[in-house]
């Protein structure tokens, strides 16, 4: 029998899936988090003793299926993702992760008891904007967006062929603790307390920034919404901020120990110049908004890497 409560997480050891991973462990039975064997799992850190690792490659229908039927799970939480324009991956690799290793997971849940499922998109699947509704067409300019639109779609069609319930989350940017190298809110935190200068581009794309314990509480209240097929959810705060804005922001948190050097870096020529979405809709379905303003969220995140080094 499946146990109440079962939670399945792809992308369980990655940046908002492990702290949805430490999230669920307090309200689940059982939680268990589905890696490939090459993935890094530095992240969940003491959840290793609370969770069960599942390995599986996505891509390979086979172990998806075996994933399913050995853990039973009442809820999926499909995380598992490529990246924003990594150099290193290639159209075929977004295709294989996002859009093949849906539709083996989606196949593979209509084999045992269609779980629910709660998928994460990304907010480029519709391109550049502000306030940009759940509505809003697909209009994707970068390989991550037209991936994640396709997996949407085949989830939205599992919907109405199979009845899969499913609710689709589209968080914009989320930030916090552990999160990736390379994102900007870790890049100048980083270099700041390196006492290194913090050299940008001229900053003035837009995001909208949501601190990752609001992101988890979505995605917790979504795994209830059981009834729901297809339903599309931002999951944003509504503000557009400049990331030369944010990027000030921490330095003068910080106490200004570094300059920031606007211009010294070029822009990828694939930049989205804005990324907002309407947050109204999270409230309607889910009764959820964003509670921890952009501010609090910095501070918090700063702390962390603070007592990070200090380990």
């Amino acid at each position: 029998m499946r146990k109440k409560g079962a939670a399945l997480i792809t992308g369980g050891a990655g940046f908002v899936g492990s702290h949805l991973a430490r999230r669920l462990t307090r309200a689940h039975d059982a939680v268990s988090v589905l890696v490939r064997p090459s993935t890094s799992l530095d992240r969940l850190g003491d959840l290793l003793t609370k969770v069960r690792l599942v390995y599986c490659d996505l891509r390979k229908p086979e172990e998806v299926e075996h994933a399913l039927r050995a853990v039973k799970p009442r809820v999926v939480y499909h995380l598992a993702s490529s990246y924003f324009n990594p150099p290193d991956l290639s159209a075929r690799d977004h295709y294989e992760i996002n859009v093949l290793g849906t539709l083996n997971l989606l196949e593979a849940m209509r084999r045992y008891d269609r779980p629910h499922l709660v998928f994460s998109t990304s907010a480029a699947e519709c391109g550049s904007g502000s306030a940009i509704t759940e509505e809003a067409p697909f209009r994707p300019t970068v390989l991550l967006g037209a991936a994640k639109a396709a997996a949407t779609m085949l989830i939205r069609a599992y919907g109405e062929l199979y009845g899969q319930s499913s609710v689709i989350l589209r968080a914009y940017t989320p930030y916090g603790p552990a999160d990736r190298p390379g994102r900007l809110v870790r890049y100048v935190i980083e270099r700041a307390l390196q006492g290194r200068a913090v050299e940008m581009t001229l900053g003035r794309q837009k995001r909208d920034f949501v601190y990752v314990e609001d992101v988890v509480e979505a995605f917790v209240r979504a795994g209830r919404k059981t009834r729901l097929r297809g339903v599309i959810v931002n999951v944003s705060s509504g503000r557009d901020v400049p990331v030369r804005e944010v990027a000030a922001l921490i330095l003068k948190i910080m106490g200004d120990p570094v300059p920031l050097k606007l211009g010294r870096r070029p822009q990828r020529p694939d930049e989205i110049p804005c990324l907002s979405g309407d947050p109204r809709k999270a409230k309607r379905i889910l009764g959820w908004r964003a509670e921890i303003s952009l501010e609090e969220g910095l501070r918090r995140t700063i702390a962390w890497h603070r007592s990070f080094l200090k380990k």
